[in-house]
């Protein structure tokens, strides 16, 4: 199909670069290769947030529907009074979730899943290409080949497992601590600390 090829070539994995030592420190060897597809992955932020705000979206819907439906006395005056919110409604769930969802789709699996992957490898193999013989005499030659597979699929699927969930999480639960202050401040408290908790033990235990 005409746009799954042009999504797919957005990245050329096999194009001419310098071969250089990639960074030894671990942002910075991220960066080393995300920095060449830095606008596709600003897209793959992009395009999430609005794929977690229309989540949230659907169940703010459905608070929506229950206070109209408490606010009619008969179901004929559902949709006259509340004509505009409806179709609101209507047209995010059928036409611009799924819009959203199509385009975060296309970018994720059809532009960085393969290419990415493919990308990573192939400038480390062209590194690999200029050392010495006594750096292979030194090394088993399929310790060598799996670093190379492993490390390029590993960077992909770190990286777009991240900024998958990075906008769920913040917005999940910026909106649930919100939710829960217009309650009652005090009931946001918990999953303040809970929160505070969490990302403390994840900088502890994670490398």
């Amino acid at each position: 199909m005409k746009l799954l090829d042009y999504f797919e070539s957005l990245i050329q994995p096999f194009k001419n670069t310098d071969d250089v030592a990639p960074p030894t420190t671990l942002f910075q060897f991220y960066w080393f290769y995300m920095r060449q597809i830095k606008p596709l992955f600003l897209v793959l932020l992009t395009v999430g947030f609005f794929v977690a705000i229309l989540e949230i979206a659907l169940f703010s819907f459905i608070g929506q529907i229950v206070d109209m439906i408490e606010s009619v006395s008969s179901p004929s005056e559902l949709f006259s009074e509340h004509k505009g919110t409806l179709l609101w409604m209507l047209f995010v769930i059928v036409i611009a979730r799924p819009f959203v969802s199509l385009c975060h789709n296309l970018v994720m699996n059809q532009a960085l899943t393969t290419n990415f992957t493919s990308m990573i490898r192939w400038q480390q193999h062209r590194y690999l290409l200029k050392q010495s013989v006594n750096f292979f005499h030194s090394s088993f030659a399929g310790g060598i080949a799996s670093r190379i597979m492993n490390t390029g699929q590993s960077i992909r699927s770190s990286v777009l497992m991240l900024t998958d969930s990075m906008w769920r999480v913040i917005i999940y639960a910026g909106t649930t601590v919100v939710l829960f202050m217009k309650l009652n401040p005090w009931l946001a408290l918990p999953i303040v600390v809970w929160i505070g908790a969490y990302i403390m033990l994840m900088r502890y235990f994670l490398p």
